[in-house]
């Protein structure tokens, strides 16, 4: 009797075995190597990206770069106005001190423009052009200028 129980639990532990051996020649042989290609098609999508992401970086670095330099220009232009600014400044103050100190000098042996710059004063009111008042005057077109601006 124990052989004959023996005999179908041999079969049966064959046949199970059967399918374990089968089992694993599938995993082996088929879900393996779809795995591999998929984890290889992920691979390379991740190093298409990273180039990509590499390229990108370039570009940004290469043009802030460029707005680096637009901006260091614009900023040295900036500084060079207003160094010409403050020259224009210190002139025009110069200038305008100038006329106030001839303005109210004193009879006493200094010579005074006063009476040319009254006669400036008299004619721009009487309506004539800068130029036409620079050339009754002798004095400079600029000068005359800076004048009435100052006297509106």
């Amino acid at each position: 009797m124990f052989n004959q129980m023996l005999i179908p639990f041999l079969v049966f532990l064959a046949a199970a075995d059967l399918c374990l051996v089968g089992l694993i020649c599938y995993w082996l042989f088929f879900q393996t190597p779809r795995r591999e290609k998929q984890l290889s098609d992920l691979r390379d999508s991740l190093q298409l990206l990273v180039s990509e992401s590499d390229r990108s970086i370039e570009q940004f670095q290469a043009s802030l770069k460029q707005d680096q330099n637009t901006m260091e220009r614009l900023v040295e232009e900036a500084r060079t106005r207003e160094r010409s600014l403050r020259t224009l400044l210190r002139d025009a103050e110069s200038l305008i001190f100038r006329l106030e100190r001839e303005r109210f000098m004193t009879a006493d042996g200094e010579t005074s423009m006063s009476a040319d710059y009254d006669t400036v004063l008299r004619l721009a009111a009487g309506g004539a052009s800068i130029s036409e008042i620079s050339k009754e005057t002798g004095i400079p077109e600029n000068q005359i200028k800076l004048l009435l601006d100052v006297r509106k």
